[in-house]
């Protein structure tokens, strides 16, 4: 039997492979030329759309339901979008480091700096999160509901999808 949680477990899996480039890549020691195209592709091209994708499922999905378990607004819920905010932030300053026009006069510490912003601020989220949405969740709802809540992760792919994400 497929589990209810098992797109997201598979995200944060690719999330985190995906990271373990990223600071591969950030300690890399090719010249600065193939270090900025690896870099680029991983946070423009692959990291930032699939984390988007990501905290969408969570934001539209998972966090609404704990909200409604808790019957209102939580206090780490608010905490846990402030997360996505800063993930978002940080992940547009390092790609905004690594755009095209400032490819020749690139800080490599002010880069190194963000993206070890962006895989510390992750990782935290990543803990916080695994303990209140998936132990609460599944402590809280039925097999049933649980399977709606996979449900509307389809549903928000369909739909960033549909928005050419």
């Amino acid at each position: 039997m497929i589990e209810w949680d098992s797109q997201l477990r598979q995200e944060h899996d690719d999330l985190d492979a995906q990271v373990k480039l990223l600071e591969q890549a950030l300690a890399g020691k090719n010249g600065p030329q193939s270090r900025w195209g690896a870099l680029s592709h991983l946070v423009i091209r692959s990291l930032g759309p699939h984390l988007e994708l990501h905290l969408r499922k969570e934001e539209q999905v998972l966090f609404p339901a704990l909200e409604k378990i808790a019957g209102g607004e939580i206090e780490e819920v608010r905490k846990l979008i402030e997360q996505h905010q800063q993930l978002r932030a940080t992940l547009r300053e390092l790609a905004d480091q690594l755009s095209e026009p400032r490819r020749e006069n690139i800080n490599w510490r002010q880069v190194s700096e963000s993206g070890e912003k962006f895989m510390r601020a992750l990782g935290e989220h990543e803990r916080q999160e695994e303990h209140m949405l998936k132990d609460v969740l599944e402590a809280s709802l039925k097999p049933r509901e649980l399977m709606k809540l996979a449900e509307g992760f389809h549903q928000v792919t369909w739909k960033a999808f549909q928005e050419e994400l």
